[in-house]
């Protein structure tokens, strides 16, 4: 069982109340480090190493999506102000 599987597992079972002081007693920056350092390993092992495109395609996406987080206030903004014929 992976480090993050190990907290969600532990976190599964906290009430919604105490989510806040579990997450202050249990994650530490070493686990953080540890969940990071699993992530990557096993994303470069399924998509790296294996000459696939979908890595391009990844963070394509993930631009796109932080972008229009960014000018989703603007875009709101704009359409309030838009009169509409």
């Amino acid at each position: 069982m992976s480090t993050f599987q190990k907290m969600v597992q532990s976190l599964s079972s906290t009430p919604l109340k105490n989510t806040l002081t579990w997450a202050r007693a249990n994650i530490t920056a070493k686990q953080i480090g540890a969940v990071s350092s699993e992530f990557s390993e096993s994303y470069a092992k399924k998509y790296f190493k294996t000459g696939s495109v979908r890595p391009v395609v990844h963070v394509m996406l993930g631009l796109g999506v932080l972008g229009y987080a960014m000018e989703y206030p603007h875009l709101k903004h704009s359409q309030r102000n838009r009169k509409h014929h």
